[in-house]
């Protein structure tokens, strides 16, 4: 196959003999001392080591002139190398050309090289699907392996598609590319993701579960304490312009230490919340599909019903996944199970509850706090009433927002999408 090389050349007057040194349209640059009507002359394809050193140095110099030819890129290199040390680019024993031109030529000859690489290249990379807005570790992963193509309608065929954020990807997105391989989440969710659909065509899905566990509890247990002790609120009064006086009879929180916690979903993540809430002495309830032994041997968690989870709990931590039997799980009915005194963290998706009943539960003031990492929309309209409330905690869906955290999902999710191109097992992949 013949391959594009770019050469720069070096010569001291002002034309060559175009009829006997050529290769292909010579394109003449730093035009100073160069006779135009020499740019425009074509000449043969042969250019060998023997015609290079048959330049008349002391006439043709003054200029560089870039030659594009057709040879391979090991021969080009080998050329010019052997022509900056032949005796055509030296005149009366002295180079030509100051060091300054030389080395100028050697850049422009690096970075000609490093085009046609990448060039050459990217047409034999897979074409991937993604935001145009990575996290930087996910690009530095993906530098030199992939093609990102920017996330659009119109797209044409892709080999891959990477979820970063939760953009929708469902069955007619995935019939738009017939040779789709896989889809790779940065994310353990997989609800904006038509996984059936995936499956019906063979496409593997993989997400990152457990890397972030850790990071989530954390943040439940951050907004746990944040509501409890209206540390929000409290902030925001503290930095108050006309705050010049703490009254230490006002904004009394709920204590943590000693209260009994419910936990909606006891899975990897719910478990390590469990965890650190003994740590609190807290009693522990959990509601979950199957019983985990584990748990209430670890943690002494007790299973219980929802509503008697709802009933009993000062605090209740949502952790379920966003499914068809989870959509509005929390509603006008749940709402009103809870204490008056009973704070709910939500921090699964924010389709698990409802958020006209949330609103309404809230103004009225029917329990103590909300604190919410995710919403319903998402985010919500900067108007929305829950938006004004002092006993509703809102952060931005940063449940594993940690630097640790996320370059471990970006390493699994990254490894995901190769194994996908290449054919291999996912790490991780959704059942």
């Amino acid at each position: 196959m013949r391959r594009i090389a770019w050469i720069i050349v070096f010569a001291c007057g002002s034309g060559l003999d175009c009829e006997r040194h050529g290769g292909a349209c010579l394109l003449l640059l730093s035009l100073d001392t160069i006779d135009k009507s020499q740019s425009s002359r074509h000449i043969p394809c042969a250019v060998h080591l023997d015609s290079w050193r048959k330049l008349d140095c002391e006439r043709h110099g003054g200029a560089c002139l870039l030659l594009l030819s057709a040879v391979s890129r090991y021969h080009a290199w080998k050329l010019v190398h052997i022509g900056w040390h032949a005796q055509w680019h030296q005149a009366k024993g002295q180079m030509a050309l100051p060091i300054s031109a030389t080395a100028q030529a050697v850049r422009w000859l690096y970075f000609a090289r490093l085009f046609i690489r990448k060039r050459h290249c990217m047409k034999n990379r897979p074409r991937v699907l993604a935001k145009r807005i990575l996290n930087p570790t996910i690009e530095e992963l993906l530098a030199e392996r992939v093609e990102l193509v920017p996330w659009d309608e119109n797209q044409e065929p892709v080999d891959a598609i990477y979820c970063y954020g939760h953009a929708i990807v469902d069955a007619q997105l995935m019939d738009r590319s017939p040779k789709l391989k896989v889809i790779s989440n940065h994310g353990v969710g997989v609800d904006h993701i038509d996984v059936t659909a995936a499956k019906q065509r063979g496409i593997p899905v993989g997400n990152t579960p457990r890397v972030l566990d850790g990071a989530v509890a954390d943040m439940a247990m951050a907004l746990l304490l944040a509501a409890a002790r209206r540390l929000v609120e409290g902030d925001r009064f503290a930095r108050r312009f006309d705050t010049t006086v703490f009254d230490a009879n006002d904004r009394h929180g709920r204590d943590v230490h000693g209260a009994t916690l419910g936990i909606v979903g006891m899975g990897s993540i719910g478990t390590q919340i469990a965890k650190r809430a003994t740590g609190f002495d807290m009693r522990i309830l959990y509601h979950n599909r199957n019983r985990r032994m584990a748990a209430e041997s670890d943690y002494s968690a007790q299973y219980v019903s929802l509503d008697a989870l709802l009933r009993e709990s000062d605090f209740v931590v949502l952790m379920v996944p966003l499914t068809a039997e989870t959509v509005g799980m929390i509603g006008v009915r749940e709402l009103a199970l809870l204490k008056p005194t009973a704070t709910l963290v939500n921090i699964s998706r924010g389709g698990i509850v409802d958020t006209q009943a949330l609103t309404e539960t809230m103004i009225a003031k029917r329990i103590f706090a909300a604190a919410l990492d995710v919403t319903e929309p998402e985010p919500l309209p900067r108007e929305h009433p829950l938006l004004k409330l002092e006993n509703v905690t809102v952060t931005p869906h940063v449940g594993s927002a940690t630097v640790q955290t996320r370059r471990r999902m970006a390493e699994l999710s990254v490894e995901n999408l190769l194994n996908g191109l290449a054919g291999k097992p996912l790490a991780c992949e959704v059942q």
